[in-house]
């Protein structure tokens, strides 16, 4: 773990729209929505407060994946924002619900350059940021991904072989963060649990 940093968290808005997907033109599960920058640009971005040009976001709608995830003619969508936790820990508490709207406002103005209209037809709205993650997880800085990325540290760069006789890790502080790498890692302890036991 010497040399490894907290990774991004995010902002993430859950939304709810009084349309169906097909009424407001969300014809795909995810939508990504990119930067307007460089990839360096787009990565300094999640570094600094509020959602800007150069920060790309995803939108995923949960109704396209199972209609019955909301009542017919309705839309339930989350919208997510990359963005480490360290800006947020300096916006002082009379300012924070002001500053997560404003966010919020702004991604959803980033979704309309794809779906036109789409605030229009918002019903009701949660926001979640890196303070949220932190406060629900427990994980430093709201990381969900847990510690930053980078290609040194992938599984074709890392020993198999525990630090710790005995002591075998998995999950998103252990390996790749996300939903798919977390389960692969699960996979890797479990197969070394059993070769270390001769099974």
């Amino acid at each position: 773990m010497r040399g490894c940093t907290v990774g991004a968290s995010a902002v993430t808005v859950y939304a709810g729209f009084d349309r169906s997907p097909e009424e407001l033109g969300i014809t795909n599960t995810t939508t990504f929505i990119g930067g307007r920058g460089s990839q360096d640009e787009e990565y300094e971005a999640t570094r600094m407060l509020g959602c800007r040009e150069e920060t790309g976001l995803a939108m995923t709608c949960y109704t396209r994946m199972d209609s019955g995830f909301s009542p017919p003619g309705t839309t339930q969508a989350a919208l997510i924002m990359l963005q480490y936790a360290e800006p947020w820990f300096h916006v002082p508490p009379e300012a924070y619900t002001a500053e997560k709207y404003k966010a919020a406002d702004a991604m959803l103005a980033r979704a309309e350059t794809v779906y036109p209209g789409l605030r229009d037809h918002l019903e009701e709205m949660e926001i979640s940021t890196p303070i949220t993650h932190l406060r629900y997880l427990g994980h430093p800085g709201g990381a969900f991904y847990g510690f930053d990325q980078y290609v040194k540290d992938s599984a074709s760069f890392v020993s198999p072989k525990p630090p710790v006789d005995g002591l075998y890790l998995a999950g998103a502080w252990a390996a790749s963060g996300g939903f798919q790498p977390t389960l692969d890692s699960g996979v890797r302890a479990a197969r070394q649990v059993l070769k270390h036991l001769g099974k």
